[in-house]
This record gives C-alpha cells, sequence and structure tokens, in this order.
C-alpha cells in the first residue's frame, strides 16, 4: 500500500485549531457549569438555614413549625400562642 501525501490536493485539512478551540470551549464550559452550580448549592444552604432558624419544636410532639405563621400545630393541635 502507498502511503498517504500531504498535499494541497489531499482533501482533508490537518490543522487541529479547530478541535483544540473545541476542547477550550468545552472545558469553559465545564468551568461555568460548575460555578452555577456552586453558587447554586452556597444560595441553597443559606435559604435553608435562615428558613430553618425561623422554625422552633412543639412543646407537646415536638413537629418543627413556624409560630408566626401557625396558629396551632398540625400534628397535636397545640396553641402555638401560649408561647
Amino acid at each position: 500500500m502507498g502511503e498517504h501525501v500531504h498535499d494541497e490536493q489531499c482533501g482533508h485539512d490537518h490543522d487541529y485549531s479547530r478541535s483544540e478551540m473545541s476542547a477550550g470551549l468545552w472545558s469553559a464550559l465545564a468551568m461555568v457549569i460548575m460555578a452555577v452550580l456552586v453558587v447554586a448549592i452556597i444560595v441553597g444552604a443559606r435559604m435553608m438555614r435562615r428558613r430553618s432558624a425561623g422554625r422552633v419544636p412543639c412543646g407537646n410532639c415536638g413537629l418543627f413549625l413556624e409560630p408566626d405563621r401557625d396558629d396551632v400545630c398540625p400534628s397535636c393541635g397545640k396553641s402555638t400562642r401560649g408561647r
């Protein structure tokens, strides 16, 4: 078999800049996605911590509830206004 000769008539490109650019774009996209995920996790954790700070356990059954929003415990029916 003959060996392939690289000249102007060979019909394909030997320039690797497209594949290198493609790999760079995929890497940049992966980094952006990771950054967005990290920010989402941090914001979500802060929201959960803030929401859980407003909850208190019921004195009767121990269910966590929000005394500003709940007048009575949904589990046992004890009033939350007596606190």
